[in-house]
Parts: C-alpha cells; sequence; structure tokens
C-alpha cells in the first residue's frame, strides 16, 4: 500500500526492493488510478475548482497516467502538462524516500 500512488513500474521495482509483493502492488496501482480516473473527473465537475494547477496537481499525483488522460480532456494540455510533472515528481520522491524511511524506522534493513 505504501506505493498505490506512483506507477505501476515505479510500484513493481520499489516493492521487490523493501520486500513486497510486486503484482499486488501493481494491481493496487492499476485499481487506484482507473477509480481515481473515473471519480477525480466527476469530482472536478461536482466541484468546478478554477484553478489548472489544482486540477493538475490533484489529478497526476493521484490518479496516475488515468489522471494525466482526465486532466487534457478536461482543461486542455496545460493540465496535462501540469498532471504528467506532478507524477513524475511523485514517483521519483516515493522511490529515493520511501526506502530511506523504511530503513530508518527498521522496517527493512
Amino acid at each position: 500500500m505504501y506505493t498505490k500512488s506512483i506507477t505501476g513500474a515505479m510500484a513493481g521495482a520499489l516493492n521487490d526492493l523493501i520486500g513486497g509483493d510486486a503484482s499486488i502492488a501493481v494491481m493496487m496501482v492499476s485499481v487506484a488510478g482507473l477509480t481515481c480516473g473515473f471519480f477525480g473527473g466527476i469530482i472536478i465537475k461536482v466541484f468546478k475548482p478554477k484553478s489548472t494547477l489544482s486540477k493538475g496537481i490533484g489529478l497526476g499525483g493521484i490518479c496516475h497516467v488515468t489522471g494525466t488522460y482526465v486532466a487534457m480532456e478536461l482543461d486542455g494540455e496545460e493540465a496535462n502538462a501540469i498532471a504528467s510533472t506532478t507524477m513524475i515528481v511523485n514517483g521519483v520522491i516515493t522511490v529515493v524516500v520511501l526506502p530511506i524511511l523504511l530503513n530508518v524506522l527498521g522496517i527493512i534493513s
């Protein structure tokens, strides 16, 4: 569950590193991305946030690749670029920080 908010490829590799089951991690990433992609678009249509930045960060950070597609569909190329950048930054930070944090907490060695 630690890795469900990054892409499937990153989650699989990271779970191998920290001793988790890569196949379950990839499945959870897929479920989270598809669910969020569906409901994220609905939530944005209902609440109508004005900022393209907030739409892109929200969808890219939580919905992965599905979120970038929804951002493009709802608000154009700028939201898509923001969502893509957010997805990449979120993934890199998770891949770098999570093993360090788990090692410090003594969960992995």
